[in-house]
């Protein structure tokens, strides 16, 4: 196929890929040169061949349904630009003249393909950097539309370096540029407009300073509970901000706890002072805080903020709303056996045996036909016998056991590196899971009713 409709578009597409990085002028004049391609196009294709009118006519709806804006607000801000319109008019009009010549000379076939490649781009499949940039414009007036009609992208902390092993999962308009915060404990930034914007969303995660208490031996619910009722309050909330305090909320996020706290502060940036509003939106998750910091910003340090705000506040809060914490499969033992004995498997090597839950044992217990496995497979050597000594059992008798290093042991799917056991000899030797075991699963709340063991929500 001839490339002809395609060629205004393909020279804005490669020029645009080099002018993300420079000012917003090149960029408007990209989306300006972009839709005038394709209006004339059309425009061209109505006036010379006529059969195709209909698709033209739907064309045009489409391009003024879901893009009407982005021309006209990248139009807007050229005109404050001086002679911008006669910078652009020769160059125009010579794209205007070859486009007129490529349809004077298209076969039916060919214009029939572009308009069904046309369709496509109008119902968003503009390929980038350019759809960005068009977002940006369509968007300006209206910033949370571009979110509720699906231009978004989905932002993960997993394995992020500051992450401190949690997991984060938020959505993004796509418009709005990304790049790893400078600042400690600044996972994520974002900007709005292409990354020219005014207005900045900042993921934070910091460990978390009990204030009330200790927690450790709470579950999930009683640890939500106790920040929704005790801890969260407004004079809590005041706590995290600086500069001029405006209204504080409480609210759930991510199914926790949390607050939403707005202030204004003035802060000098490269020399410059800007009065900055923030909507910080902060919850917790168990043993850390995740802190969503959205702020829109101004030079002029007298301007009210309260217009801007309601503007991008709703889109504030779809991304704040889109928050996800992934349940770590992890955070949860669990046990069987009977209301008066709880049982708890664990696999060493390639067996797996049922070991007593005792939590008034110091040391964990195994029968020597354990080790002796262990031995013939070569899992562990002489090397791992500590000693042996005298113990006393719970009948009040006495027996002489050995003590065993054995490398790694799994319980329910967690791994536990460098476990000490005591070994007896005897062939009903029932194994025992004691604290020097328990004490190396960070675990915050035993709970025997339920038959689980509840782990902190970290790795």
């Amino acid at each position: 196929m001839k490339k002809k409709y395609f060629l205004l578009l393909l020279i804005v597409n490669l020029s645009f890929g080099q002018a993300m990085k420079q000012d917003k002028s090149i960029r408007a004049s990209m989306v300006y040169g972009y839709f005038t391609g394709i209006e004339t196009t059309l425009a061209n294709i109505s006036e010379l061949n006529p059969n195709f009118r209909n698709e033209v006519n739907h064309l045009n709806l489409l391009l003024t349904t879901n893009f009407g804006q982005s021309k006209k607000n990248a139009v807007k801000y050229l005109n404050g630009i001086d002679n911008w319109g006669d910078k652009m008019k020769s160059k125009m009009d010579s794209l205007k003249q070859l486009i007129h010549t490529n349809i004077l000379f298209s076969t039916n076939e060919e214009t029939a393909i572009y308009l069904k490649e046309l369709e496509k781009n109008l119902k968003g499949n503009i390929p980038s950097p350019m759809l960005e940039n068009v977002l940006s414009f369509q968007y300006e007036n209206q910033p949370s539309n571009e979110f509720s009609n699906g231009y978004t992208y989905t932002f993960n902390s997993k394995g992020h370096k500051k992450s401190k092993n949690t997991e984060l999962i938020l959505t993004i308009p796509k418009s709005w540029s990304s790049q790893e915060g400078k600042q400690p404990n600044v996972i994520q930034l974002f900007n709005s407009d292409c990354g020219n914007g005014s207005s900045s969303i900042s993921v934070l995660t910091q460990e978390m300073q009990y204030t009330k208490g200790e927690i450790g031996n709470l579950t999930f619910e009683e640890i939500d509970k106790l920040f929704k009722e005790d801890i969260f309050t407004e004079e809590y909330a005041k706590n995290f901000i600086e500069g001029k305090f405006i209204s504080y909320k409480p609210m759930n996020i991510a199914g926790r706890a949390g607050f939403l706290v707005v202030y204004e502060v003035i802060k000098e940036k490269m020399g410059m002072k800007i009065k900055m509003r923030n909507n910080a939106y902060i919850f917790h998750d168990v043993t850390y805080f995740h802190f969503i910091n959205c702020s829109i910003g101004t030079p002029n340090l007298e301007e009210n903020l309260d217009e801007k705000s309601t503007l991008i506040n709703p889109l504030f809060f779809m991304i704040v709303n889109s928050i996800v914490v992934p349940k770590k499969n992890d955070d949860v033992i669990n046990l069987k056996g009977t209301e008066y004995q709880k049982i708890i498997e664990i696999k060493i090597a390639d067996k797996t045996y049922d070991f007593i839950l005792d939590t008034g044992a110091t040391i964990s217990l195994i029968g020597k036909n354990i080790i002796n496995n262990l031995l013939e497979n070569g899992i562990i050597t002489t090397r791992n016998y500590l000693g042996k000594d005298y113990i006393h059992t719970a009948d009040g008798k006495k027996h002489l056991v050995e003590f065993w290093n054995v490398p790694s042991i799994i319980i329910d799917g967690k791994k536990v590196n460098d476990v000490d056991f005591t070994v007896m000899d005897g062939n009903n030797i029932k194994p025992l899971l004691g604290m020097n075991i328990l004490n190396k699963l960070n675990i915050y709340k035993i709970d025997l009713e339920n038959y689980k063991i509840y782990l902190k929500n970290e790795n």
